[in-house]
C-alpha cells in the first residue's frame, strides 16, 4: 500500500475469502486505501476481500475469474469494469456501495448473483452484455438513481429472480433479454417512472405483484407463451 493509496495485490491464485471485514489483512489501513489494483496472475476476489474500504477504483487483471461474495460491499468504489474472464459476480459483490455511479460489465460475464448492485444508489444505467446466463434475486432492489436497463441481443436463456429492479423509483426504459424464463415476483414493483415494457416470447409466467404500484405504468406487451399471471401482478397501475 503506497502514500497515495494504491493497494497492488499479486501473486497466483485467488485472494482468500474473509468472514468480515475484519479479517482483512489490509484491515487497520482500509480507509487509506484509493486504489486496488489488481495484478495478473491473481484468480479471483474472496468474499469480503474489501469490505468497507475506501476504494474509489479497481483495477482488475484478466486473470481473475470470480468476483467473491461481499467483495466491494459498502465500499467507497465509484466506477468498475469487469472483465470479460470474470464469469460470477458474487452475493452482495457491490451492496450498498453508495458512491458506485459506473458500471461496465464486459461480454464473457455469465452471472450476476443475488443482490449484486443492491442499494447502489447512484447508479443510474447498467447494460448487460449477451452471455449473460443469469440475474439473481434483488440484484438491483433500491438502485433508486437508475433509469435505463439493457439486455444486450442474444440465443441465451437469462434466468431473472424475484425483486429485480424493486424500488427503482426512477427506472423509465428497460430493454429485456430476448429469451427470459419468466418475469419474477414483485420484479419491477415501486418503478414509479416506467411507462411500458415489452416482455419477450418464451416467458412463460408473470409473477405476484411483479409490476404492482407502477404509478405511470400504461402499456403492456404480453406474448402468448404466457400462461400464468399471478396474485397483483398490475395492480394499482393505470393500465390504458
Amino acid at each position: 500500500l503506497t502514500n497515495s493509496g494504491t493497494l497492488t495485490v499479486s501473486g497466483n491464485g485467488s485472494i482468500p475469502d474473509y468472514s468480515s471485514a475484519e479479517e482483512q489483512p489490509w484491515y487497520n489501513n482500509s480507509s487509506q486505501i484509493r486504489t486496488v489494483r489488481i495484478e495478473d496472475g491473481v484468480t479471483g476476489i474472496g468474499a469480503c476481500a474489501f469490505w468497507n474500504c475506501g476504494v474509489l477504483s479497481a483495477e482488475i487483471a484478466s486473470s481473475v475469474t470470480a468476483i467473491g461474495n461481499s467483495a466491494f460491499r459498502g465500499s467507497s468504489i465509484i466506477s468498475v469494469t469487469i472483465p470479460s474472464s470474470v464469469k460470477t459476480i458474487g452475493d452482495s459483490a457491490f451492496r450498498e456501495c453508495a458512491d458506485l455511479s459506473s458500471v461496465n460489465v464486459s461480454e464473457g460475464v455469465e452471472k450476476i448473483d443475488q443482490n449484486a448492485f443492491r442499494a447502489c444508489q447512484r447508479l443510474a444505467s447498467i447494460a448487460l452484455p449477451a452471455s449473460i446466463g443469469e440475474v439473481g434475486a434483488s440484484a438491483f432492489f433500491q438502485c433508486q438513481a437508475l433509469t435505463m436497463v439493457s439486455f444486450a441481443p442474444g440465443d441465451k436463456q437469462v434466468k431473472l429472480g424475484d425483486n429485480l429492479f424493486t424500488q427503482c423509483y426512477y427506472l423509465a426504459r428497460v430493454t429485456l433479454p430476448q429469451s427470459a424464463d419468466r418475469i419474477g415476483e414483485g420484479m419491477f414493483q415501486n418503478c414509479l417512472t416506467l411507462a411500458g415494457v415489452e416482455i419477450p416470447h418464451g416467458v412463460e409466467s408473470i409473477g405476484a405483484s411483479a409490476f404492482a404500484s407502477c404509478s405511470a405504468f400504461t402499456t403492456v406487451i404480453i406474448p402468448d407463451s404466457v400462461t400464468e399471471i399471478g396474485m397483483a401482478a398490475f395492480s394499482d397501475c393505470p393500465l390504458k
